[in-house]
């Protein structure tokens, strides 16, 4: 029964490889502790997405079996999705990039520094908690970045009045999902 419930949480992860191969041109390990490098990436979203899922996979392994070289191999795949977001995010402009970043993106950076505060708890080696740092300071970039590309996007004769009434659109946008997450039980909050 064991080796039955091992394989069933190695499982997803070969497919999450197999993906992983399938948007990239050169990579083809079927080892599921291999991950590529990002040149060569044939769909940056999809490769995205298989990245993603496979580090939520290999700590969902950690958490089943408690071995620390998965929640390490969830700390590098976090690590390499969110180098891709960065490296997608300088290209994309479009509404829909805009929906993709708030909807994908901005969680793994949530999933990633549990994963690395994991690792540090674990370890208790300086170097998760630097990672936990470079991913805080990622995000807030990003955020930052998404601001002012925003504000260059809109043009200059808007009204102060009609910004301010923007902005406290998005204040009760941001207070009521937060509100409909607590009260869901729920730590994700969704568009």
């Amino acid at each position: 029964e064991t080796s039955d419930n091992q394989n069933f949480a190695l499982k997803p992860l070969t497919f999450y490889q197999k993906a992983i191969s399938a948007v990239h041109q050169d990579f083809n390990k079927s080892d599921i502790y291999e991950n590529p490098t990002l040149s060569g990436v044939l769909s940056p979203k999809e490769m995205f997405n298989a990245l993603q899922h496979k580090a939520s996979a290999f700590y969902q392994l950690f958490q089943d079996k408690h071995l620390i070289k998965d929640l390490k191999m969830a700390a590098l795949t976090y690590q390499l999705a969110i180098e891709l977001s960065e490296r997608m995010r300088r290209s994309y402009e479009s509404a829909d990039a805009k929906l993709f970043f708030t909807n994908k993106v901005f969680p793994v950076y949530n999933e990633a520094m549990e994963v690395s505060f994991q690792l540090y708890q674990q370890t208790k080696l300086p170097i998760y908690q630097a990672f936990m740092f470079e991913i805080n300071e990622k995000s807030k970039a990003a955020t930052l970045s998404d601001a002012l590309r925003e504000m260059k996007i809109k043009p200059k004769h808007i009204k102060v009045e009609l910004l301010n009434q923007e902005r406290k659109l998005h204040l009760t946008i941001n207070t009521l999902q937060m509100t409909i997450a607590k009260e869901t039980g729920s730590n994700k909050v969704e568009n």
